[in-house]
């Protein structure tokens, strides 16, 4: 049997009927997710009045803000005017200590020491010059909530799809009910 010209067949209209509630599926479920930043913060070891404090020794930043999951960068200077080796230490790990990976040391007028580590968890955690945490020269880094949205295991978003899909065309080509 021969089909008229500009004949379409049921099945394939039942899916064109479905293609918008697939396109707006696809593009809720492929739109980009934020990733985990990267936030660099540049510490200063101050020395004397610098400080505004009786024992003369501070960090010129007291604060680092960042939300759970992204990762810290701190380039750490010790600049040439200052009297002292200083260190840059954290306690993020799970004993609460400055470990190897969360520290960085400089002697005066060194090139800058940097450190990075990811905060996974929210809280609040000090950093602190090591030598020098018990006359004031320390800091808390402030971990908020989470970091940009739900994390997903990769091709999530088009394995979704795929199955959006599949069940629109389904759908769409059942036999009708009598």
């Amino acid at each position: 049997m021969r089909r008229p010209k500009g004949f379409v067949p049921r099945a394939v209209c039942r899916a064109v009927r479905f293609l918008p509630a697939a396109v707006l599926l696809a593009a809720c479920v492929l739109a980009p997710s934020a990733e985990a930043a990267t936030v660099e913060r540049t510490v200063r070891a101050l020395e004397g009045e610098a400080c505004g404090n009786a024992t003369g020794y501070c960090f010129d930043v007291t604060e680092i803000r960042l939300a759970a999951g992204d990762r810290l960068r701190v380039v750490f200077e010790n600049p040439a005017a200052n009297a002292d080796v200083h260190n840059w230490c954290a306690d993020v790990g799970l004993d609460h200590h400055c470990a190897p990976a969360h520290h960085a040391l400089a002697r005066p007028g060194d090139p800058p020491a940097s450190v990075e580590f990811r905060l996974p968890v929210a809280g609040a955690f000090d950093f602190y010059c090591d030598p020098h945490r018990a006359v004031g020269m320390n800091g808390v880094i402030v971990v908020e909530g989470a970091s940009g949205g739900e994390r997903r295991q990769p091709g999530f978003e088009l394995s979704l799809f795929a199955v959006a899909v599949l069940g629109a065309l389904t759908l769409a080509t059942r036999a009708p009910r009598a």
